[in-house]
């Protein structure tokens, strides 16, 4: 199982997301981090992550991540790979 954190919970995080959730035979979004904090716990809620951040640096002290994802506001992407933790 790759276990996924999100970093922002806007609408392209949201598109993403969902696509993760089609594949929860093979991946499961275990956090979020978005500078809202309510935003974070809603799509966390929505997404079934059971944790929330606001300042992602906090979000990748979890050791469980092994995926990251995170679109910025020029529609830029980046998924890395964080394998071996």
């Amino acid at each position: 199982m790759i276990h996924i954190g999100i970093i922002g919970a806007g609408g392209i995080s949201e598109s993403h997301a969902n696509g993760y959730l089609q594949l929860s035979d093979q991946v499961k979004i275990v956090a979020v981090a978005d500078l809202d904090h309510k935003r974070a716990q809603s799509a966390a809620h929505r997404w079934g992550a059971i944790h929330a951040f606001s300042d992602y640096l906090k979000m990748l002290e979890l050791d469980q991540i092994c995926h990251l994802y995170t679109s910025d506001s020029a529609d830029e992407e980046d998924s890395v790979d964080l394998g071996g933790r």
